[in-house]
């Protein structure tokens, strides 16, 4: 027994759709209202914080900077330079 196949229709593509116009214009409408809820920091919390991640920032460098020249130190005393 074979099942037979019904003939395809011709399926609307979602931009062309209504619902999908709305759909858009929904997502937007609520992006901005999500975007409105979003509570901004002041201009002293923003420099505060700036200068925290640049300081750690600045520390992990020097760290991972220390490290680097260890290893490179450890090295070139391993392998001998010639």
């Amino acid at each position: 027994m074979t099942a037979q196949r019904k003939p395809s229709k011709a399926i609307p593509t979602p931009a062309s759709t209504p619902t999908a116009r709305k759909g858009v214009v929904a997502f937007f409408t609520d992006i901005w209202a999500e975007f409105k809820k979003v509570v901004w920091p002041t201009r002293q919390e923003t420099i505060r914080l700036t200068i925290i991640v640049i300081m750690i920032m600045t520390g992990l460098g020097l760290i991972l900077g220390g490290i680097d020249l260890a290893f490179t130190k450890l090295i070139g005393v391993i392998g001998g330079s010639s």
